[in-house]
């Protein structure tokens, strides 16, 4: 059995990742980003911002998308309505051991029945979707997981490489702030 996995960060290097964050001028909401699920909840509200939240989790064209939406005393990362009626509930999982990411196919399934008793009794389609930045030779087995529960699954680029990313648009912003203030007062 094979698993799907479709990759969170559609851009094709590293690279393009990096100069989309500099054109952008994101960088202040960068800084936040910490070795924890807000780095996957990061990457999800960077794929909001830039609407491509289809592409990144390879679901139907959103219409409208609501972050920490509370559901019978819990709180689901993210909560996706789509263009043709149908919902998305998704949950991001540190990809601290395989064991922490299955976990999250359980409270899937916990916040869909919540969310058909409280929000939605008579809708039919609510997708599942997990996210996670566990290392490749694990999502493997997470994958298979997923697909027997009906859940989807997507890959989260790691905190580390996030990081390290984080850290090279910095130098690159803080340089090219340098060379414009140097600038500015050769002219003045």
């Amino acid at each position: 059995m094979t698993s799907m996995r479709l990759t969170l960060f559609e851009f094709a290097t590293v690279a393009d990742l990096e100069d989309r964050l500099v054109e952008d001028k994101i960088m202040s909401r960068m800084v936040a980003v910490r070795d924890d699920e807000s780095s996957i909840m990061w990457q999800l509200r960077l794929h909001a911002a830039m609407r491509k939240l289809e592409r990144a989790i390879g679901c139907d064209p959103v219409h409208a998308y609501y972050f920490e939406c509370p559901v019978a005393g819990m709180s689901m990362d993210l909560f996706l309505s789509h263009t043709d009626g149908s919902f998305t509930i998704v949950e991001a999982k540190r990809g601290d051991s395989v064991r922490n990411v299955c976990a999250g196919i359980g409270q899937l399934y916990m916040y869909l029945a919540a969310a058909r008793r409280e929000l939605y009794p008579n809708q039919a389609l609510i997708n599942l979707t997990l996210v996670s930045d566990l290392p490749p030779e694990d999502s493997l087995i997470v994958g298979d997981a997923c697909m027997m529960a009906g859940v989807k699954y997507a890959y989260a680029i790691s905190f580390d490489e996030l990081h390290s990313i984080v850290e090279r648009v910095q130098e690159e912003a803080e340089q090219t702030w340098k060379k414009d203030v140097g600038n500015k007062r050769a002219f003045q």
